[in-house]
């Protein structure tokens, strides 16, 4: 895994707008969560609801000012971006992957900033 740009960079309209219509509709063979995303986060916030997560991620990424790191170098195929949103009023690291077909996202982290993720 790497990132592609040095510092965060705004993340595009339309990866941000696919994403943002997957995690609102919330079908579950249409979102992929990692089991170590899903530990994480249900570690952190153990009463909450996938749909939550999701619409938090959502608001995130559907704010124009929102910004991202393109990461490359992940074993699925997509494009892939890491960025901050709010649950709870906690800031929260997510990197999720829009797969190539643009119906299916990957989402690989949902948690508190981990050593080395505290600044994108």
């Amino acid at each position: 895994m790497a990132h592609e740009s040095p510092s965060p960079v705004p993340i595009p309209a339309p990866w941000r707008k696919s994403v943002a219509a997957i995690l609102r509709k919330g079908v579950s063979a249409e979102i992929l969560v990692t089991q170590r995303a899903r530990n994480e986060f249900e570690a952190r916030f153990p009463d909450a609801w996938a749909f939550e997560r999701n619409t938090a991620m959502a608001d995130a990424i559907t704010q124009d000012s929102v910004l991202g790191r393109r990461i490359t170098g992940m074993r699925e195929p997509g494009e892939v971006w890491a960025f901050w949103f709010h649950f709870r009023s906690i800031k929260l690291y997510a990197k999720i992957n829009l797969t190539p077909s643009g119906k299916l996202i990957i989402i690989y982290s949902a948690h508190v900033p981990l050593k080395g993720e505290e600044n994108l």
